[in-house]
């Protein structure tokens, strides 16, 4: 059991790393579109696409959380 518990806080802790290295994708993504008066096509793109990269990570997360509760 406890061997479980450390595994799922160390996915859970994985998870949440994932999470924040997206988070940091989506903020400089977003500065990089807002910074011009006239963004560009390639900005507002790469803008969705780390928007989903984070989005996956955070339903990522929540499945591993959900799965660890399940255990319990």
């Amino acid at each position: 059991m406890n061997a479980s518990v450390n595994h799922n806080q160390e996915t859970t802790r994985q998870h949440i790393q994932l999470l924040e290295r997206q988070y940091r994708a989506v903020k400089g993504s977003f500065e990089m579109l807002t910074v011009f008066e006239q963004p560009n096509l390639k900005s507002a793109q790469a803008m969705i696409e780390d928007a989903r990269a984070l989005l996956d990570a955070a339903e990522q997360l929540h499945a591993a959380m959900a799965a660890a509760e399940g255990e319990q």
